[in-house]
């Protein structure tokens, strides 16, 4: 609701600018009842918990998809932000097949998840691309200083090297 009371009083080109919101807000919506679902019920059996466990995980990945668009939208040409989004897509799928097919005794330690799912760091280079490339932008013009957009783009690399999804820092 908040987001249509945002857009509404902005005043928007075309209903195409209103997207990466949207995409961004989708993003979020998507995950949310798995990862609560999963922090919720963790304490119970441990057939419970690796479902929930595996059904977190998998929506990470999935989330990521409207994410890299979203990202892209208004830094990347349209072709670059579609074939960006196709690769996420393509990644977050076979990333997603990974975590499903773990066995329940790996779902237990994280290390071994993030190993299997080895297209996390490209899925971070993803959304963290279009975002390093604005920010060099705007510190070229002159419009960002230099200090926030460094240590922005240092904290999404350092999480992308734990493995965390840009999408999930925001």
């Amino acid at each position: 609701a908040m987001l249509v009371l945002t857009l509404g009083r902005e005043r928007v080109t075309t209903p195409l600018d209103a997207m990466p919101f949207l995409l961004m807000t989708f993003s979020g919506l998507l995950h949310a009842p798995f990862s609560t679902g999963f922090h919720l019920f963790r304490c119970m059996t441990p057939r419970v918990y690796n479902l929930w466990r595996r059904l977190d995980h998998v929506f990470i990945y999935v989330m990521c998809w409207p994410a890299v668009a979203a990202l892209s939208w208004f830094v990347l040409p349209p072709r670059l932000t579609a074939a960006a989004f196709v690769a996420a897509a393509f990644l977050a799928r076979r990333a997603a097949l990974g975590i499903w097919g773990l066995q329940p005794h790996v779902q237990r330690d994280r290390r071994e998840i993030v190993r299997a799912a080895g297209d996390v760091g490209a899925l971070v280079l993803l959304q963290l691309g279009p975002m390093v490339l604005q920010s060099a932008r705007e510190v070229a013009k002159g419009t960002a200083a230099l200090a926030p957009s460094a240590a922005g783009a240092g904290g999404l690399v350092v999480a992308g090297t734990l493995g965390v999804p840009a999408s999930l820092l925001f």
